[in-house]
């Protein structure tokens, strides 16, 4: 008699990878400074990666100096998030946040399509070297696991720009001279609804196999400043950083919480 199908385990339809990256020391609107070497693929580490949502201050923070370094260090951190966004302005063609949003959920759609065909060409064509290499490792591990094919799809509503939530942008420089030797990092919260199938050689479902789910997906986008259209933005990064619980209303100029 045929082997019973083993009970399906639970998996985030986002199909995602988490790892962390290091941090550079980090010069204004988040430069890494010398110890970023350019390329015109990637710059290869996140400058001051998104740790995820932080709690909003008591209201004594008005009153003590550590309440009062705390929200320094939140507008100061905006402030680079502007600063970011000010400079894609300026140095991307054409780059407008609403068309950036499009972009993004166009980009974190195809990503999770190629991750779940397991189709390594167009990940390499989507994902900077470093985060690549995390996919290849992600694929070969759910092959060793016993996943023979993947199933992934959105489901409506399908998300638009009002889903896709710039949370975090930062700058990793080569050079703090030449605004164009660098790269611009802008983290971006995805949200949606996905359907996710996992099967393997018998064709049992062995993770996922539920109605479409929730999802938040915490990218980074990156893109080097200086290639002008021949440049394109990629994913650098899938964080893994804790849910936001609700739209929360945001600080200065979006980025942040007012505390």
């Amino acid at each position: 008699d045929a082997a019973p199908a083993p009970a399906p385990t639970p998996a985030p339809p986002s199909l995602r990878n988490p790892r962390a990256l290091p941090s550079p020391s980090a010069g204004p609107g988040g430069s890494a400074g010398s110890m970023l070497k350019a390329a015109v693929v990637s710059a290869g580490v996140l400058a001051e990666p998104f740790r995820g949502e932080v709690e909003a201050l008591p209201p004594t923070a008005w009153v003590t100096p550590s309440g009062w370094k705390a929200r320094w260090g939140r507008w100061i951190g905006s402030l680079k998030s502007v600063y970011t966004l000010a400079k894609c302005k300026k140095l991307v063609p054409g780059w407008e946040l609403t068309s950036f949003k499009r972009e993004a959920l166009a980009l974190h759609s195809q990503v999770c399509a190629a991750l779940a065909a397991g189709d390594r060409g167009v990940l390499r064509q989507l994902l900077t070297p470093s985060e690549y290499a995390a996919a290849k490792r992600q694929l070969k591990a759910r092959e060793e696991g016993g996943w023979a094919t993947v199933d992934w799809s959105l489901a409506p509503p399908l998300p638009t720009p009002a889903d896709a939530e710039c949370v975090h942008a930062r700058l990793a420089m080569a050079n703090a001279k030449d605004e164009r030797a660098g790269f611009a990092q802008v983290t971006v919260r995805v949200r949606c609804a996905a359907a996710f199938a996992a099967r393997d050689a018998r064709g049992r479902v062995v993770a996922g196999g539920g109605p479409p789910a929730p999802v938040q997906d915490v990218w980074v986008m990156e893109r080097y400043l200086g290639g002008g259209g021949a440049a394109r933005w990629r994913v650098a990064a899938r964080l893994d950083v804790p849910p936001a619980p609700k739209r929360e209303r945001r600080g200065w100029f979006g980025f942040g919480r007012r505390g």
